[in-house]
């Protein structure tokens, strides 16, 4: 998006380490201290530049130049 003048302001997993576990994240829903952890885990990693290529989805913000 920068070739084409965006300025990034973030980009992250969508679903950060979480990428391709959805049976393993039904279990940890199952017990909500396990869960929650986790969910913390996957939003203090999910800008981790080397987790990007592991996420099915990835969220882009950024910002068009200026008039």
């Amino acid at each position: 998006y920068e070739e084409a003048g965006a300025e990034t302001i973030s980009m992250a997993a969508q679903e950060g380490v979480a990428g391709g576990l959805r049976d393993g994240c039904r279990q940890l829903a199952e017990n909500q201290k396990a869960w929650q952890h986790f969910v913390q885990v996957v939003l203090a990693t999910c800008e981790d530049p080397t987790i990007l290529g592991g996420s099915e989805h990835t969220l882009y913000i950024g910002r068009k130049p200026g008039p």
